[in-house]
């Protein structure tokens, strides 16, 4: 985390903001890849991510990315989701980020 700024702790959007996106992307599966390019839409499609500090608790589980504990079809899926991050980072446009989430 740089600072308390890290994305993918916990997303709290208003039905207005996800209406901007079209939806969350369900393209995604397993780990890795989807906060970010969630965080992306929601920026282009809206406002610049604002945090805010108080408690939050998180659920401990093992690191999606690496560890002894990834099957074949884990490490694969995050593979497809880092292509699919990539076609975000290529968006500019909430039109473009329309099209992603649809």
């Amino acid at each position: 985390m740089d600072n308390g700024t890290s994305i993918g702790a916990i997303n709290i959007v208003s039905t207005e903001t996800l209406q901007a996106v079209g939806q969350w992307d369900e393209h995604f599966n397993g780990s890795w890849y989807d906060d970010r390019a969630m965080c992306r839409a929601f920026e282009i499609c809206t406002q610049p991510t604002r945090y805010i500090t108080g408690p939050a608790y998180h659920l401990f589980h093992q690191p999606g990315w690496k560890g002894d504990h990834l099957t074949e079809e884990d490490k694969a899926a995050t593979a497809r989701n880092k292509q699919r991050w990539r076609l975000y980072q290529q968006a500019t446009t909430p039109a473009q980020i329309r099209e992603l989430t649809r």
